[in-house]
């Protein structure tokens, strides 16, 4: 009666697809009235610190590339 040996289930989260992948890393300083700002959106948003900065950096982007695609086609 052999047993098969096979790898033991990998544990943990499952890995990202490679276009989710957060491996870069961006440091910043902030005024204390901006990690105040940034510590109460977090908690109205019910996410970490880390999570609303992704957020706002996510809307903020998305919000730049409207704007200059409008510009590009003099929509105003």
């Amino acid at each position: 009666m052999g047993h098969s040996k096979s790898a033991p289930p990998r544990m943990g989260r499952p890995p990202l697809p490679s276009g989710e992948v957060r491996a870069e890393r961006v440091v910043t300083f902030l005024t204390t009235a901006q990690k105040q700002q940034l510590q109460l959106f977090a908690e109205e948003t019910d996410q970490t610190i880390s999570a609303a900065t992704q957020d706002l950096i996510r809307r903020g982007l998305k919000q730049e590339i409207i704007e200059n695609t409008e510009k590009s086609e003099g929509i105003t």
